[in-house]
Order: structure tokens, then C-alpha cells, then sequence
């Protein structure tokens, strides 16, 4: 098993006072995710849980999301996962910079568990690739982890370990892909 503790930082630096950070562990086509944020949390919009029923949905990305991407860096293809605090999640294709997405179906969600306190919210996902004809688990060379918080004021924070110089956030970027695994 390969992990990595990666620091989060936040593309509009509204919020005072609050950190972030997220572990990835893989083991081959397995994959843990604990992703961490300390500070105000009654700032932040966390979705109820919908139980261990999870399921499929889309535009997760409007309210607190947390985001993974892997790359084929040979092909230029990469997978983007989806994780709700609620359960529902998604994972999406795409076959080059936000170019050919469709659903990715080769993805099974085993576990995903939330936790609040007055300062503390975590969730931990854990899921794995199932073998594909669209993409090659054993050609992975680049991940990005990120998060989207959604204020209770409406205003969304997104936090990842890279940004790229842009007026807008951007997860897909190329620049945001680095080998932290």
C-alpha cells in the first residue's frame, strides 16, 4: 500500500482561520480517501447522510464536495470521482482538459462515513476501480484531491493541493495533476 498526507489550500482564501487536508492511501485498484477540514465548521453547508444506501448523482459540485481525479498521463485520460458528505456520488470520463466526459460506470463505492464537530469535519471514502476497456488502472501516474465547501451564505470554497493561476478555480487543469502517490 502506497499513501500520502497532501495539505489543502483554498483558491479564495475566505475563509479565516481554517485548514484542510486529505490522506490517500492505494492499494492497486483500491483507493482510501480521508479528507479533514478544521476551523468554523456552522459556516459550512454539510448534507444530511442518506445512510449507507449510497447513490448516483449529479452536480454534487453545487454544495460541499469532495473531488478526486486520476490521470493516464500517457493517454491523457482521467477519471473524476465525486464523494457527498450525504453518500450520493458519481465518477465521470473524460478523455482529455474537460473534452469527451461521459459516466464512469467502472467504479464501485465500498464505504463512506462523516463526522461533525463544533471545529472538525472529516469523511473517509473508500472505493475501487473495477478493470475497464477505457481506462488502464496499472498506467496511473498523476492525481489531484480537492474539495468544495458550500458556506452557508451560499459562497463556495475550493480547496486543493494545487491551484493553477487563474481568476477562476479550476480541478480539471493540467497543472493541478502532480504525482502525490
Amino acid at each position: 500500500m502506497i499513501s500520502n498526507e497532501i495539505n489543502l489550500t483554498s483558491f479564495e482564501h475566505t475563509l479565516n482561520h481554517f485548514s484542510g487536508k486529505a490522506l490517500i492511501e492505494r492499494q492497486e485498484n483500491r483507493f482510501i480517501l480521508d479528507f479533514c477540514f478544521n476551523g468554523r465548521i456552522d459556516q459550512v453547508f454539510i448534507p444530511e447522510s442518506i445512510g449507507t444506501s449510497y447513490s448516483r448523482g449529479d452536480q454534487l459540485w453545487e454544495d460541499t464536495c469532495l473531488e478526486f481525479f486520476i490521470k493516464d498521463n500517457s493517454t491523457g485520460h482521467y477519471i473524476e470521482f465525486n464523494f457527498s458528505p450525504s453518500g450520493n456520488w458519481n465518477s465521470y470520463f473524460f478523455e482529455d482538459y474537460r473534452k469527451g466526459m461521459s459516466k464512469y460506470y467502472e467504479t464501485s463505492l465500498l464505504d463512506l462515513s462523516s463526522h461533525t464537530t463544533n471545529d472538525t469535519f472529516s469523511t473517509k471514502i473508500h472505493f475501487q476501480l473495477e478493470k475497464s476497456d477505457l481506462f488502464n488502472i496499472s498506467t496511473i501516474h498523476l492525481y489531484n484531491i480537492s474539495a468544495i465547501l458550500k458556506l452557508k451564505n451560499g459562497d463556495l470554497s475550493h480547496w486543493a493541493h494545487r491551484h493553477p493561476k487563474s481568476d477562476e478555480p479550476d480541478f480539471h487543469h493540467p497543472f493541478s495533476f502532480s504525482k502525490i502517490l
